[in-house]
C-alpha cells in the first residue's frame, strides 16, 4: 500500500520523516530501498523537499511480518488514513498471548484487508481482557512512530470511568503510589515503594450507599494501574476478580483519549458516552 502526502515546508526528506519521530534506521531503509518518491522521483537522503511537493511512500520494507486475521465485527468510533479508534468489548485480548488468535488486533486486520489495506495495524496502548472502551490503532509506520513517541512521553490523555465499592473520601484527588509486581501471585500487581511511579487522578461522578461512579485519568501507564490504586484505597472496582471480591462484569471503561494527530499535528479528542449499566441509582 502506498501512502501519498503533501509536504508543507522546505526541508530535507530526512527531516520530513524525523518530524514523525521515525527511527533513523527505518528512514535509512526506506530511502535505500527506493521506497520514497518525491514528485515521482526516487528520493535520496540529501534531497530537499518543498511546500506542495507530492511524497509517496511504500512501507513494505519497514512493516512487520505477515499479520493474522479474525472475522469479527468491530465497533469503529473513528477512522482516517492514519488512525483507527475502536470500542473494545469485554473478553477480548488486544494482542495474542501466543495461544489465542481471536484478538482485537486480528479483527482490525481483517477489517482493513477487506478495504484492500494490507499493512499491519499497530495498537498504541493496551486494555485488560475485561476492560471495555476506546482503543487507538495506527494504520502505518509513520503514525505509529508519532503516536508511540507521545505515549512514551505521557502526551496522550487517557480517561476512564469505573464503578467502585463504597465512597471515596475525599470525593476527588490524586493517587501517587508506586506499583510493582506481586511476587506471590502471577500477573498481579500491588502498591510498593520499590515499584515504578504511578499517578492516577479521580473524580466522583455519582454515589449511593454501596457504590460510586468515578472518573479516572492515568498520568502514568502501569499495568492494572487504576485497579491496583483503587483496591489499595479499599474501593476495588466492581467485578474485579483479581483485586476485589465481587462477581460479574468488570466495571472499567476507557471513555476518552486526547492526542496530537500524526498527520495534521493538531490536538484531537474522542469521547464515548458512559455506558448505561455504569449509571447508579442514587436512591439506593
Amino acid at each position: 500500500m502506498i501512502k501519498r502526502m503533501i509536504n508543507d515546508k522546505e526541508q530535507t526528506i530526512v527531516d520530513f520523516f524525523a518530524e514523525y519521530q521515525l527511527a533513523k534506521a527505518k528512514i535509512y531503509k526506506l530511502l535505500t530501498s527506493s521506497s520514497v518518491l518525491v514528485n515521482g522521483v526516487v528520493a535520496t537522503a540529501k534531497m530537499m523537499v518543498y511546500p506542495q511537493d507530492k511524497i509517496a511512500i511504500t512501507f513494505d520494507e519497514i512493516a512487520e511480518d505477515a499479520v493474522s486475521f479474525w472475522d469479527f465485527d468491530i465497533d469503529i468510533v473513528y477512522e482516517d488514513d492514519d488512525i483507527l479508534l475502536v470500542n473494545k468489548p469485554a473478553g477480548i485480548l488486544i494482542h495474542s498471548d501466543g495461544l489465542v488468535g481471536e484478538t482485537l488486533t486480528n479483527a482490525v486486520h481483517f477489517y482493513l484487508q477487506k478495504k484492500k489495506n494490507f499493512l499491519p495495524a499497530y495498537c498504541i496502548h493496551r486494555l485488560d481482557l475485561e476492560t471495555t472502551g476506546l482503543v487507538l490503532f495506527a494504520k502505518n509506520p509513520l503514525a505509529l512512530a508519532h503516536l508511540s513517541f507521545q505515549m512514551e512521553n505521557r502526551q496522550i490523555t487517557k480517561k476512564y470511568v469505573a464503578v467502585v465499592e463504597g465512597i471515596f473520601n475525599p470525593l476527588h484527588g490524586i493517587i501517587d503510589l508506586n506499583i510493582g509486581r506481586n511476587r506471590h501471585i502471577n500477573n498481579c500487581y500491588r502498591v510498593a515503594s520499590s515499584g515504578k511511579n504511578a499517578v492516577t487522578t479521580y473524580q466522583t461522578i455519582q454515589s449511593n450507599k454501596q457504590k460510586s461512579l468515578v472518573a479516572a485519568e492515568i498520568i502514568t501507564g502501569r499495568t492494572h494501574q487504576i485497579r491496583v490504586h483503587f483496591s489499595h484505597l479499599h474501593h476495588p472496582i466492581i467485578g474485579d476478580k483479581i483485586y476485589g471480591k465481587t462477581k460479574g462484569k468488570l466495571m472499567l471503561f476507557s471513555q476518552a483519549l486526547k492526542f496530537i494527530h500524526p498527520q495534521t499535528k493538531q490536538a484531537v479528542s474522542f469521547e464515548l458516552d458512559i455506558p448505561r449499566e455504569f449509571m447508579l441509582n442514587t436512591n439506593e
